[in-house]
């Protein structure tokens, strides 16, 4: 009797864990069932958003920007992409929140590090950012500047010479940004290539952020099981 009494207290003992781990996940679940909505809807602005951006005035004004940059050290290419990404960065926070998950937490920041987002040097945005917002302008530039790298070079020695010093403090008319273009690359090179671009942008950067929605949604679940 006593042998019976023991097993059945060593299986309740030993069922607990198992009742718990379910309970995680069937809260879990529960979450997700709600976080999943902001998700999708995040998803569902990729296409407009990266069909925005590869549009060729958003693209030279862009590429403008990411030389101006450098050449002053200033942000103004992240700024402008802030503004595009606002739908996105907004559903992926109502997301979070279902988990009780700031997305400028160090353990949402640690948890991105380890999907091999681009963290670290999203880092150096503006303190007080959401963390997800920095990983996709970040993410974003990497993406604009890897197929239009050649144009931003093109642009990048005008504005580090005497033809962009006169606007390197001000925003610079979409017309000029186009006149730099041709002067540095010729008329026939500037029109095909930037048409040749504005084709192939749309589907790098939405990959892009669909992966960043993507990673911080599996960031916002591992904060909330730890």
């Amino acid at each position: 009797m006593a042998v019976v009494l023991a097993a059945v207290g060593w299986f309740q003992l030993d069922s607990k864990p198992k009742i718990l781990k379910q309970q995680e996940r069937r809260r879990l679940e529960e979450l997700d069932r709600k976080a999943d909505p902001y998700f999708n809807q995040a998803r569902k602005e990729v296409p407009k958003i990266a069909k925005t951006l590869s549009s060729k005035k958003a693209m030279m004004k862009l590429c403008w920007l990411i030389a101006k940059d450098k050449a002053t050290g200033k942000h103004q290419a992240e700024e402008y992409l802030a503004k595009h990404i606002k739908p996105i960065v907004s559903n992926c926070e109502q997301a979070a929140s279902v988990y009780g998950v700031r997305l400028n937490s160090k353990e949402f920041a640690k948890v991105m590090k380890e999907t091999g987002s681009d963290y670290l040097k999203a880092s150096v945005y503006p303190l007080g950012s959401l963390g997800i917002e920095a990983v996709m302008i970040r993410s974003t530039l990497a993406s604009v500047s890897r197929i239009c790298g050649s144009v931003i070079a093109r642009m990048s020695t005008c504005a580090v010479g005497g033809s962009a010093a006169a606007v390197a403090d001000g925003p610079l008319p979409i017309g000029d940004i186009f006149a730099v273009v041709l002067t540095v690359g010729g008329t026939a090179w500037s029109i095909y290539d930037l048409h040749q671009l504005s084709k192939q942008l749309p589907k790098d950067l939405e990959n892009t952020l669909l992966n960043s929605i993507d990673n911080c949604r599996y960031a916002c679940r591992e904060v909330y099981m730890k």
